[in-house]
């Protein structure tokens, strides 16, 4: 997608959330998290079938060239503005970043993902399918090297865990205060998040693989580890 057209996309997604934003509060839950990171570009086929010769990255981009090019790029603005919003919305709850440990953190994207994600349906649904520019079909790797996303991830949660499946990263962006004064420190820009990264989920050892979850994922500034992803349906 261009950059042009991305702008687009966000100013409209913005727009569109700023009322969702100002929701009542929901009880918090702390819960044991289970997020995990991986280093390299993974293996679509879970490592058991397929061409051994070939990279992780060559892996990736066949997994992502294989599917539907409509459902690729709709599948990639759902993980992008769903994970966008949902890292602002975790933002705005001001608590205490000392209170907020990684597994606390991935509590709030269980507890907020599938509203994020209702509110990012609603949007996409105001739009032609046809209008959206193609996405591009190879996985965003320089996610890893520029905020510290996992190149290739499981869901963390169910019912993604019981299908064979990789997750790639397809966006990411700095999770910094927006309307934070500019003489603030930058220390005090991040309250939970560093940065956000966003995934899309494709079945692992089919001839003709399909999307099966978006992910939303991101850095802690806890202990700046990756947390996530936490996947709802594409």
């Amino acid at each position: 997608m261009t950059k042009k057209a991305t702008l687009k996309v966000w100013a409209s997604v913005f727009v569109f959330a700023v009322g969702a934003l100002t929701m009542p509060g929901c009880e918090i839950h702390i819960g044991p998290g289970t997020g995990t990171e991986t280093g390299d570009p993974g293996d679509p086929s879970g490592g058991t079938t397929g061409d051994t010769m070939k990279t992780p990255e060559q892996r990736a981009e066949e997994a992502f060239a294989a599917l539907d090019p409509d459902e690729r790029t709709r599948a990639i603005e759902k993980a992008s503005a769903t994970t966008s919003y949902l890292a602002g919305t975790i933002e705005s709850l001001n608590l205490d970043p000392t209170t907020v440990d990684n597994a606390a953190l991935y509590s709030l994207m269980g507890q907020y993902a599938p509203t994020s994600a209702a509110v990012v349906d609603e949007w996409l649904a105001t739009f032609d399918p046809t209008t959206l520019p193609l996405a591009s079909w190879t996985p965003k790797n320089e996610c890893g090297s520029q905020y510290g996303c996992a190149y290739t991830a499981d869901c963390q949660n169910d019912p993604y865990q019981s299908i064979v499946h990789r997750c790639f990263v397809v966006d990411c962006g700095d999770a910094k205060c927006k309307s934070c004064p500019s003489w603030f420190p930058d220390t005090l820009k991040y309250l939970l998040l560093k940065s956000w990264c966003s995934y899309v989920c494709v079945e692992a050892n089919v001839a003709s693989p399909k999307v099966i979850a978006v992910g939303a994922g991101g850095v802690s500034r806890f202990k700046g580890e990756f947390v996530g992803p936490y996947c709802v349906a594409p």
